[in-house]
């Protein structure tokens, strides 16, 4: 058996409260700007250096503002550029330390840790650089939130099946090294979650599906005959073919463009279903537990050297199904009757299987 290195379902919900923080902090962290410019410096020259100090010597990590904390969580959704960018300038791959959340921010009263309040090394021996374009990165997730803010995303069988079904996406990574495999917005939310730890998200990635995995958020054109269109109906085919569970999932599926409400008053944002509890509140969730989602190879063999486990080999195909390592999750129900030209303006999940539209994700 095998687990993630960490909860996933449960960091899933920090994440979440993060992403609200940031559409409602009030400043404009999504477009090209001095508020945007602001972070990505305070990221690079400040934040980077005191991560490092922390991991290095095991010194707590100060609280940053969400700005800081956005910044880095974009950087992190190109797993390519982050792992080359941490180790060309520290020669390892930076996480938040152990028992730290990497959705943590600074919450009302809670002063953020800034320039000028602890000395930061920023010589240029050691000066950071970010490698991919984050400004163009901010602009594409301004819209994630909106696409997971319905209330199955704070209820614990819904997270805990989501965690399957990305495993199962990892599987078909495996099986498939060559094709565009497309998530459903709940596995989206928990590839993005596993994303924020980059050591963790590495180190499973290479026992599960045998390589690093790329993470592209750029394909989304979503007319006939698209790369994002074709590879979702090629994806569905796979998923059932390969599990016998349908891809297309209740509460996980495209919910449409944001209405003008979410952008003009943001604030209502928070009037609907998201974590009532601030990510320090989620009990154990950062402490190094493991998932309680535990994947069984029923057909996979690890080769176990040492206290180590190989990578499997990539000729034998991995079939994953719920474990009971931390209890025993429930089936995946069958998804609902599939609902056809289903559009709404108001928060909600839309639920709609015609692939020629590429109702699906990955933004």
């Amino acid at each position: 058996s095998w687990s993630f290195s960490c909860d996933l379902a449960c960091a899933s919900r920090a994440h979440r409260h993060m992403l609200l923080a940031v559409h409602t902090c009030g400043k404009e962290l999504y477009q090209p700007g001095p508020d945007l410019t602001s972070a990505i410096k305070s990221y690079q020259n400040e934040f980077i250096p005191r991560l490092h100090r922390a991991v290095t010597t095991g010194t707590p990590l100060a609280v940053s503002s969400i700005d800081v904390v956005w910044i880095w969580h974009l950087h992190k959704l190109d797993p390519t550029a982050y792992v080359e960018d941490c180790k060309k300038t520290y020669d390892q791959v930076l996480q938040a330390p152990q028992g730290a959340s990497p959705f943590h921010f600074a919450m009302d009263g809670e002063e953020a840790s800034r320039e000028g309040s602890e000395a930061v090394n920023t010589s240029s021996e050691t000066r950071f650089s970010v490698s991919c374009d984050i400004v163009a990165s901010a602009q594409r997730q301004s819209v994630f939130l909106w696409q997971v803010m319905g209330s199955q995303y704070d209820d614990e069988d819904f997270l805990e099946s989501a965690v399957v079904r990305y495993a199962m996406m990892l599987g078909l990574m495996r099986k498939h090294p060559h094709t565009f495999i497309v998530p459903t917005y709940d596995i989206d939310l928990m590839w993005h979650t596993h994303l924020a730890f980059p050591r963790d998200y590495e180190q499973d990635c290479l026992k599960v599906v045998g390589r690093p995995v790329r993470h592209d958020d750029s394909v989304n054109d979503r007319t006939t005959g698209s790369k994002l269109c074709l590879s979702t109906a090629n994806t569905r085919q796979l998923f059932k073919k390969a599990y016998g569970y349908d891809w297309d999932k209740d509460g996980g599926m495209y919910n449409g463009e944001p209405p003008a409400w979410y952008w003009s008053d943001r604030a209502s944002c928070a009037q609907f279903p998201l974590p009532a509890r601030s990510p320090a509140e989620l009990p154990g969730v950062f402490a190094g537990l493991s998932n309680r989602c535990c994947l069984t190879f029923a057909s996979l063999s690890f080769v176990r050297t040492d206290d180590s486990i190989a990578a499997p080999s990539m000729q034998q195909e991995p079939i994953m199904t719920a474990g009971a390592a931390f209890g025993t999750l429930p089936p995946l129900p069958p998804p609902p009757p599939p609902v056809f030209n289903t559009y709404q303006s108001s928060p909600g999940p839309v639920w709609c299987t015609r692939p020629t539209e590429g109702h699906n994700n990955p933004v």
